[in-house]
């Protein structure tokens, strides 16, 4: 269980933002941020393309496991994010979680079969700690799935002196 940084996951989520045929993030055609729900609906609205794929920042616990690495349990959470024409055509809304839920699916689907690679930073990633909230935003016209997940890695316990100016 290597130490994988947040900067993995960042660029984990982007690449499956990249790839998936439905949402097809790039340079131009921007699908993928890294901030909160509030700083997209009210900040960049306007330049996010639909769906948008919305990487929050995480929490994390330490844990030392009584050995010689300490072990990191991460909480993270990233929403799906999509246009309706009237959010208050639930007709249209429900077709829409539909959607953003079966892209979420494919989503954890290549998180599972991917975890076993050394370069995944979701190596002990259990789906059964996923949890997904319905969420919708009227005025904006925007519904979303916002996804919690955990993750753990590992440290190092054992203090690198070269990190250390000791008198």
């Amino acid at each position: 269980m290597p130490d994988h940084k947040f900067l993995d996951v960042i660029s984990y989520f982007e690449k499956l933002a990249t790839e998936h045929v439905a949402i097809k993030h790039g340079p131009f055609n921007k699908h993928f941020f890294r901030l909160e729900f509030d700083e997209l609906m009210t900040g960049l609205h306007e330049e996010a393309c639909f769906p948008a794929v919305v990487l929050e920042s995480y929490t994390f616990t330490l844990d030392d496991a009584r050995a010689d690495n300490g072990i990191k349990h991460r909480d993270g959470a990233f929403m799906l994010i999509d246009m309706v024409p009237d959010a208050s055509d639930l007709d249209a809304v429900h077709q829409t979680w539909e959607k953003l839920e079966e892209i979420g699916d494919d989503f954890f689907a290549r998180i599972q079969s991917e975890k076993r690679l050394p370069s995944s930073p979701f190596r002990s990633f259990k789906l059964s700690s996923v949890s997904a909230t319905l969420i919708t935003n009227e005025p904006l016209n925007t519904v979303g799935i916002r996804y919690t997940y955990e993750i753990e890695s590992s440290f190092a316990l054992d203090m690198n002196p070269d990190k250390w100016d000791i008198q």
